[in-house]
């Protein structure tokens, strides 16, 4: 590393928020906010990732005192970003919008 050289794959400011509503005793919703300013892919300093902004969401669903449901949208407005890189070749794009649909049980 170069002296005066930012670390690779550190983002010079980050922020993360996340917040849950509960509506009811069975349904809740959360809304998240993640943004990294631009970094660079390795510390030689010469690829700068982009920054980024993804918003994420989810439901929440309790049937019960034993089920519950969980549904999860990572990028929910579908933007494009890079999410990281190994070295200045290998670039690593982020996830497109995805949905995960969890159930859990607690006998």
């Amino acid at each position: 590393m170069v002296a005066g050289n930012r670390v690779g794959l550190v983002p010079y400011n980050t922020f993360s928020l996340w917040n849950r509503y509960q509506f009811t005793e069975q349904w809740a919703a959360g809304l998240g906010v993640i943004h990294y300013s631009n970094f660079f892919a390795s510390s030689d300093d010469t690829v700068l990732i982009p920054e980024f902004t993804r918003v994420d969401a989810a439901v929440f669903f309790r049937l019960n005192e034993t089920w519950r449901a969980q549904l999860n949208i990572e990028n929910l407005l579908d933007r494009k970003y890079y999410s990281t890189a190994d070295g200045n070749n290998n670039i690593t794009p982020g996830s497109p919008r995805v949905f995960r649909l969890s159930a859990t049980a607690n006998f």
